[in-house]
């Protein structure tokens, strides 16, 4: 995947969510809603790191929770790629969409959102 102006690696090490839970689940959001698909390359370890503004150790360990998930599979000398069973659908990005949108036009955070369907 090559790096663009606008990348979805990045993490705020203000936001209340560790950095690494929050490119876990950045990662987890584009394989599930398809933007990464099964057998695509990953950025190094390296790579990420510094897209995100985090240790190297943390993207090895959000690889490897990923890796332990079925989401990702690494195979050594040759890099991170997303698992073959690992299929995603857009149709998850657009019922996101959707439900964030509904959320401001009723005047509330689409974190709370998050929150309470991550809980749910």
């Amino acid at each position: 995947m090559a790096q663009s102006e606008a990348s979805p690696f990045t993490a705020d090490p203000g936001d209340e969510l560790p950095v690494g839970v929050q490119l876990a689940w950045r990662l987890r959001a584009l394989i599930a809603s398809g933007r990464l698909a099964p057998g695509e390359r990953l950025p190094s370890v390296r790579a990420l790191a510094g897209w995100a503004g985090v240790n190297v150790n943390t993207v090895r360990g959000v690889y490897a929770r990923l890796e332990d998930e079925g989401l990702v599979a690494t195979r050594h000398g040759a890099g991170s790629f997303v698992a073959e069973g690992a299929g995603g659908s857009p149709e998850v990005e657009r019922i996101a969409a959707e439900a964030i949108d509904a959320a401001r036009d009723a005047g509330v955070d689409p974190r709370e959102v998050a929150i309470v369907a991550l809980v749910s």
